[in-house]
């Protein structure tokens, strides 16, 4: 291990004890700090490797995510934003873009939301990352979801999986159209993930149980539940069936 990878790791190390203790502002302050001088350094006089600088602050990033310290992660990105160097790649600033617009549509601030996500997007795109492209849409998505901009959301969310094909975005889908009463959509959307996964994933099934919770309290019809729940019982069993001991790989 290179001195400098040992001096990241000894700062993440206080970054993590801050964090452990509560102390959640303190460590995005010092995070920030240490990020921003680095990024200095590199501008000037390019002797701390970006891939190191950026690895650190995924680590912290990461880590205030999991304590759902929105406010600090929000803090943190806007102000390393401010400061990334131009050699940054498409593919990490679009990374720092989704978490920063991940932070604000939780603290309920859409409309800066929407403009760091589409940078996001944008940058993903050009960095020919469909994964994090497909994230950035669907996002964007949940701000307009969170905001009743139903039409809008299910666009964004029908782009993301026509971008990257995978299960949590048709499951997104599916209760954008609960949420919006087409129920004959939000069938064919589960039904069309259980065809080509085989069911859905476990972040998707706490998404479903949560919004049929929410429709049952509001009077769905019985037949309908009955088929909502039923799916969300059979992929259950599947998920408890031939996943057990394997580590969630997403959100839906």
């Amino acid at each position: 291990m290179s001195p400098k990878q040992t001096a990241w790791d000894e700062r993440f190390s206080l970054v993590a004890s801050s964090i452990g203790e509560g102390k959640l502002s303190e460590a995005a302050t010092f995070a920030q700090r240490m990020v921003e001088e680095a990024f200095a350094e590199v501008d000037v006089l390019a002797v701390a490797p970006m891939e190191e600088i950026l690895g650190f602050l995924d680590e912290v990033v990461r880590l205030l995510v999991s304590q759902r310290a929105w406010q600090e992660v929000d803090r943190l990105l806007t102000g390393v934003l401010a400061h990334l160097p131009q050699s940054v790649r498409d593919e990490d600033r679009a990374y720092l873009e989704y978490h920063a617009g991940v932070a604000a549509v939780m603290m309920k601030e859409f409309s800066r939301a929407r403009s760091l996500l589409q940078e996001a997007w944008t940058a993903a795109e050009i960095a020919g990352d469909p994964e994090l492209a497909s994230l950035a849409l669907r996002v964007l998505g949940q701000a307009d979801f969170e905001e009743g901009r139903l039409d809008e959301a299910s666009e964004l969310t029908e782009l993301a999986w026509t971008v990257n094909p995978v299960a949590s975005a048709l499951c997104h889908l599916g209760l954008i159209n609960l949420a919006a009463g087409d129920h004959a959509a939000a069938r064919k959307a589960y039904e069309e993930c259980v065809a080509r996964f085989g069911g859905l994933p476990l972040a998707s099934q706490e998404g479903l149980a949560s919004r049929l919770r929410a429709l049952e309290a509001a009077g769905l019809g019985e037949k309908e539940l009955a088929y909502f729940y039923g799916l969300l019982s059979n992929s259950g069993a599947k998920a408890r069936g031939e996943t057990a001991g394997a580590k969630p790989t997403g959100t839906g």
